[in-house]
């Protein structure tokens, strides 16, 4: 359902990444796929591999979580052009969705927002930029 059926490669500027849907139990995706857990959800892998391209530096920064806890975390934007057909709106759509967790350069990443910019040359190309906050 959600495996890539349109991308335009970025060459070997690309990084590839893992992309976790969140589930409840008896979902009807393969739980032989990699599972992880983060703050009592269940995620599991969709089983494809994103093509990401990281756009600019990481942004480290300082928040409160807690009243009176001051934790350090890293803000990150990836594009990525992968996507997939959706029957009920007639269109492609991203592979990742907001909330959707992303196993990117060997760290684990939550997505926080999609931004599409749309490009036609004829064809629509769309472009997604995926903004990602370190989670582990």
């Amino acid at each position: 359902m959600y495996e890539p059926q349109r991308r335009i490669p970025f060459g070997f500027r690309g990084d590839w990444g893992i992309v976790y849907k969140r589930y409840t139990e008896g979902c009807s995706l393969n739980i032989k796929n990699e599972t992880i857990t983060f703050e009592r959800n269940n995620y599991i892998d969709i089983g494809a591999s994103i093509q990401f391209k990281p756009v600019e530096d990481n942004a480290y920064s300082s928040e409160q979580s807690i009243s009176g806890l001051l934790t350090n975390t890293t803000y990150m934007t990836a594009e990525t052009t992968d996507a997939y057909w959706d029957d009920n709106i007639k269109d492609f759509v991203c592979c990742i969705s907001p909330n959707d967790i992303v196993k990117l350069l060997n760290q684990l990443w939550i997505v926080t927002d999609i931004r599409e910019v749309t490009k036609y040359v004829p064809k629509k190309l769309s472009f997604y930029y995926c903004s990602l906050k370190k989670i582990m």
